[in-house]
């Protein structure tokens, strides 16, 4: 009985006895930026910037690409060297001969254009290493401005003569539609636009549009024309299509329900 009672005193006392509360933690006061941590950031900046530097502006080109712009250099150079060759060759053959025989001679145009230009990397072919005031480039683009002037003057003929003559007596019928002086003009513009408004002859090219827009306006008329010719059949037609749709109509059902 008495252990039991001093059991109970302890425990009375043990509750009424205060806690020990425990001391707050101390707080982490570190200064990132200071004085002390300038050192070691200045290292770590001129690290990095180091890298970026290496890796990016002082690093040269991958050596795919280097010896891809070596193999279209040689390629661009050799076609260079050969049309210039082909053409010099041609221009001694029609020597006292008529002017008009040396033009039909020329190359065309696009592919001239195409040794000057390239499409895939849309820039100049130049670009791959060759000097552009060298002998054949000069050349190339001299023979684009002869070749492109000639073939605008033709396309511009043939079709104002498509546009005047009545289409039985006509020669020249691929170009009555206009698509062919057409693509030319779009042609022009997209040599201008790429190397240079001076590639192309103004007056040839402002020809070439005067004669679209006056096939434009013949067309219109012809148009005209034929609708004119057309109204005395017109009621007939306005009855006939609708009947002739009805009877089709008509029949589909009647094979279904067969």
């Amino acid at each position: 009985f008495e252990q039991s009672e001093v059991f109970v005193v302890l425990l009375h006392n043990m509750a009424a006895a205060p806690m020990p509360t425990p001391a707050p933690d101390a707080e982490m006061n570190v200064e990132v930026f200071s004085q002390g941590t300038a050192a070691a950031w200045t290292t770590v900046l001129v690290g990095v910037s180091t890298l970026f530097v290496a890796n990016f502006l002082l690093k040269g080109k991958a050596f795919a690409i280097v010896e891809g712009e070596r193999r279209k250099r040689k390629k661009y150079t050799e076609l260079m060297a050969m049309v210039k060759q082909d053409v010099e060759a041609r221009k001694m053959a029609a020597e006292g001969k008529d002017n008009d025989d040396e033009l039909a001679d020329l190359p065309e145009a696009d592919r001239i254009f195409n040794l000057l230009w390239d499409d895939v990397k849309e820039a100049r072919t130049t670009t791959y290493g060759i000097a552009p005031q060298s002998d054949d480039v000069k050349f190339m683009e001299d023979l684009l401005r002869r070749s492109l002037a000639n073939e605008m003057t033709i396309a511009t003929k043939k079709t104002q003569e498509a546009v005047e003559t009545p289409m039985q007596d006509l020669e020249n019928g691929e170009y009555a539609s206009g698509e062919k002086l057409k693509d030319k003009i779009e042609f022009c513009e997209k040599v201008m636009k790429s190397l240079g408004k001076d590639y192309v002859d103004a007056a040839k090219l402002q020809e070439a549009r005067d004669v679209i827009r006056l096939m434009a306006t013949t067309q219109r008329k012809n148009l005209a024309s034929l609708l004119e010719l057309m109204y005395p059949i017109f009621p007939y037609l306005a009855i006939a299509i609708p009947a002739q749709m009805a009877v089709e109509g008509l029949q589909s059902i009647y094979y279904m329900v067969a």
